[in-house]
C-alpha cells in the first residue's frame, strides 16, 4: 500500500467539511489500538476525496508522536496510506456487482462468504468513521442480500469471514450449505491453531487446555 506525507495532502473543498471532534477522538483511539484499517482517497494531484476524519485523526497522532500502523505494518513517520480516486471508482463497480450477486441467491456457500467479506471491506473503506460487522449485517439486510432474521445477521457475517479465510480448502469449497461450510472452516481453524501451538486438536478443545490459556 502506498503512503504519502500528511503535509503533502490538499484538503481543497474538504476544508469546509463538518468536523466532528467525537469522530476524531474515536478514530484516534481505534488507530492507536488496532492501527489504521482503511486508507484515505486522493485525486491524482493529492486532493482529499474521502477520509477527512481519518486524516484529521492521523494528523493529530503524528503531531503527538504516535507511530501509525496499517493492517499490522508500520507506516513511515508522518505518512498515511492512501488510494487514488480511480481505484475507488473501480471498487464502487465491484460493490454493485457483489450486492447484485448476493441478492440473486445463486452463489455457492464459499462464493457467498467471499462476497460478504469483500463487501464488508468496501463498506468500511467508504465509511467516514469506524465500521463494524453489525453495520455490514444491517446494510446487507436492507439490500435483502441476507435472508436471515435480524438477530442472526451479524453472526452470519462473522461466519462468512471465517469461511472466506479457508475458501481455497477443498473440504470447505465442497460444502453444499452455509452450515456445512462453516463447520468445515471451524475444523480447519482449530487444526491451524493446534499446529501453531504444537498441540493436538483434542487438546485445543479440552477444558484443561483452556484453563491453562486463561492462567
Amino acid at each position: 500500500m502506498q503512503s504519502i506525507l500528511v503535509s503533502d495532502i490538499s484538503l481543497g473543498d474538504r476544508r469546509r467539511a463538518v468536523r466532528s471532534e467525537g469522530k476524531i477522538r474515536e478514530l484516534k483511539r481505534s488507530i492507536t489500538q488496532d492501527g489504521l484499517l482503511f486508507p484515505i482517497v486522493l485525486t491524482d494531484d493529492h486532493r482529499l476525496v474521502a477520509g477527512f476524519h481519518r486524516l484529521m485523526a492521523v494528523m493529530e497522532l503524528v503531531a503527538e508522536g504516535v507511530a501509525i500502523r496499517y493492517r499490522g505494518k508500520s507506516v513511515e513517520p508522518g505518512c498515511i496510506p492512501f488510494l487514488y480516486e480511480k481505484a475507488v471508482e473501480e471498487r464502487a463497480v465491484l460493490r454493485a456487482e457483489l450486492e447484485e450477486r448476493l441478492r440473486g441467491g445463486d452463489l455457492t456457500p464459499v462464493g457467498r462468504a467471499s462476497a460478504v467479506t469483500r463487501l464488508h471491506e468496501i463498506y468500511a473503506m467508504q465509511a467516514e468513521g469506524p465500521w463494524s460487522t453489525g453495520d455490514t449485517a444491517r446494510r446487507l439486510r436492507e439490500l435483502k442480500a441476507l435472508n436471515v432474521e435480524a438477530g442472526m445477521a451479524k453472526a452470519q457475517v462473522s461466519r462468512a469471514f471465517l469461511i472466506s479465510r479457508f475458501a481455497d480448502d477443498p473440504d470447505v469449497a465442497a460444502a453444499q450449505t452455509d452450515r456445512d461450510a462453516y463447520s468445515a472452516a471451524c475444523k480447519k481453524n482449530e487444526a491451524a491453531l493446534a499446529a501453531a501451538l504444537g498441540v493436538s486438536n483434542d487438546e485445543i478443545l479440552s477444558e484443561t487446555f483452556m484453563d491453562k490459556l486463561i492462567e
